[in-house]
């Protein structure tokens, strides 16, 4: 069974922002985006999509997806979202005649072809981290011509990367965005603090916005901090730091000293696993803890996600492997 989070669909708050080029991704046809964390706010993808009437086959891949056989099931349990039993036949085949012996593109075709005419014609498919599928294996290669370039026409389909992908392996129709689309110029960072329950003076917002490098979703989890934990800390972390990195550590270490020690065990599991989920707490931890903050993403049925640019200066901060002991991972890896 797949892992349930990868296709849990993001509904946080920041997608109050509504940038331009995500309206457009939503309108029609591929778009590839490429660009480091923190540049696409995926909640904000997710409102525009949702605001264009159109049900998400969402994935988020990881480097156990570079298998083909892993990516095959990871895009079936996550079709299945959206029209139960979708898939059922590539399984079947994929019993039958395994791509290991028998070759993968036949499997990748005809799961293209039951998307092809199963998927509802509103669909979107949105793909992050496809830069774990790099050229160096033929999963990428697998994916672009056997089922992206099967997609209907009228089916969106977004694709987010932080490495450049090879444009030889995607589908000739693919728009490319990059940090210069997605990157939020001052007078836009006005505009997310005043949708923001934060207040901070705009010289500071400046500061802020040069030091994440205009990356909208760092600066909208700087204005959730402000609101969450008080203006003080975060002014201070940002009035001091050097670099993003300095940034978000200082943030995340002054949020980390006002915690307790349950919290700050499920932080670490969180960091950890890059997932959060109420249950999985308890199974592991053994008390109904929720950890909070600015780095967790909310997502669909409960889940939450560690935002990809907060795992290195959380895991500084924390201590993650210091704090865990080993029944407790175990105990979170019979739960999963």
């Amino acid at each position: 069974m797949s892992f349930a989070a990868k296709s849990a669909i993001p509904n946080d708050a920041d997608a109050a922002l509504r940038q331009p080029v995500l309206e457009q991704a939503a309108e029609g046809g591929m778009t590839l985006f490429t660009a480091p964390a923190g540049y696409l706010l995926t909640g904000s993808l997710a409102a525009v999509l949702d605001g264009h009437g159109r049900s998400m086959l969402w994935l988020r891949l990881g480097p156990e997806d570079r298998d083909p056989a892993v990516l095959l099931m990871s895009l079936i349990a996550s079709a299945q979202h959206i029209r139960p039993g979708l898939g059922t036949d590539t399984v079947s085949q994929m019993r039958r005649l395994p791509g290991p012996i028998q070759g993968w593109p036949h499997l990748f075709e005809h799961l293209g072809r039951e998307l092809n005419e199963a998927l509802p014609t509103s669909s979107a498919i949105v793909l992050e981290h496809v830069h774990y599928l790099n050229d160096v294996q033929p999963t990428l290669a697998l994916l672009g011509h056997y089922i992206l370039s099967a997609l209907p026409s009228n089916v969106v389909c977004i694709l987010a990367s932080h490495n450049p992908l090879p444009p030889a392996t995607l589908p000739v129709r693919t728009a490319y965005r990059g940090v210069n689309d997605l990157r939020l110029a001052d007078h836009a960072a006005l505009g997310l603090l005043e949708s923001a329950e934060a207040k901070l003076p705009s010289a500071l917002v400046y500061r802020a916005n040069t030091l994440v490098g205009g990356r909208a979703g760092v600066l909208a989890d700087l204005f959730s901090a402000v609101a969450l934990h008080g203006r003080a800390s975060v002014q201070q972390a940002v009035e001091r730091a050097t670099s993003l990195e300095d940034l978000l550590t200082r943030v995340a270490r002054a949020w980390l000293t006002t915690v307790n020690a349950e919290t700050l065990q499920a932080i670490a599991l969180a960091t950890r696993l890059e997932f959060s989920h109420p249950a999985l707490i308890q199974a592991a931890i053994g008390v109904a803890t929720t950890p909070a903050g600015p780095w967790l993403q909310p997502l669909a049925d409960n889940w939450k996600r560690v935002r990809r640019v907060w795992l290195g200066p959380l895991r500084a901060s924390s201590r993650a492997e210091s704090t865990l002991s080993g029944d407790m991972l175990r105990r979170a890896a019979d739960y999963l």
